[in-house]
């Protein structure tokens, strides 16, 4: 979209100024700085949405089978984190004046109110397990032969028996009470995360390792301050493959019953991981 309006004010502004449109239209006149602002500004926008973008992280995140491997066994083979999270807060009342100009250049001012959120308490507690073990798929389908393929990563952090759950949820529940009165209102939630954990990830299935020349960092940054990363987004996207892979977890708390049933951390600490080609899969054993 910001793309679309650049270009529209781009192509405004240039026959504007060849033909010098502003010095026959009183009303060209009054908005001809509007391109020299909004060009620049959203130039801006477009840069810093580029540092965010899926691409961004897809180039930064790419390499040979080799690579995967590493990636895939770290994101496996560290310990999940779980954090209750609370924010207790309430509204108050603020006043601002708005100045406004009409079309012929007068000026009118006006007191307007708004509601402010203001936040009074937060709280941070994490949730404290005793074992823990990946339960993530042994296979990734839909990696390609030949070239490239983008894989987007999501993970998954569960408890793993019903001791467990009864006790996360009493914890999370004695976790919201204890904040609950602290202001007028409260916000909680839980936030899951994997140390390492990242989202996109590429692959190549060449042999050698080789990545097409164009698919780098530096050249896809060139592209977006030159207002060109556009038809390299769709370049990108034509000419990889896409797959989805989850990491997925399990959490206990240690009691007598469980303790010989559940595996440790330790024994996930490695991981092979090996390319098919004939089967286009990535299998993890």
């Amino acid at each position: 979209m910001y793309y679309c309006y650049m270009w529209i004010y781009i192509a405004y502004l240039i026959p504007c100024e060849v033909l010098q449109c502003s010095n026959h239209s009183d009303a060209l006149d009054s908005i001809k700085v509007a391109p020299y602002v909004l060009i620049p500004l959203i130039w801006l926008i477009i840069l810093i949405e580029h540092f965010g973008c899926n691409e961004s992280k897809y180039l930064e995140n790419m390499g040979d089978i080799a690579f995967i491997q590493d990636f895939i066994d770290s994101m496996r083979s560290a310990a999940p984190s779980v954090v209750f999270i609370a924010k207790c807060y309430h509204y108050e009342t603020r006043y601002r004046t708005i100045t406004e100009r009409d079309s012929r250049g007068n000026t009118t001012s006006r007191t307007e109110s708004y509601q402010e959120e203001v936040v009074t308490h937060t709280d941070v507690e994490r949730y404290e397990y005793s074992l823990w073990d990946d339960v993530s798929s042994t296979t990734l389908e839909g990696i390609r032969a030949n070239g490239v393929t983008r894989i987007a990563v999501s993970k998954s952090i569960d408890c793993g028996n019903d001791v467990t759950t009864q006790d996360f949820d009493a914890k999370y529940s004695s976790f919201k009470e204890r904040n609950r009165h602290k202001d007028l209102y409260m916000d909680a939630f839980y936030d899951t995360s994997i140390p390492g954990f990242a989202e996109k990830i590429a692959v190549t299935s060449e042999k050698d390792g080789k990545i097409p020349s164009w698919m780098n960092v530096c050249l896809f940054f060139l592209t977006t301050v030159l207002f060109m990363s556009w038809p390299y987004r769709w370049l990108f996207q034509y000419n990889t493959g896409k797959t989805e892979y989850m990491i997925e977890k399990r959490i206990f708390i240690g009691n007598n019953e469980t303790s010989q049933e559940i595996p440790t951390c330790a024994s996930f600490n490695k991981h092979l991981v090996r390319y098919l080609v004939e089967t286009s899969t990535i299998e993890v054993e």
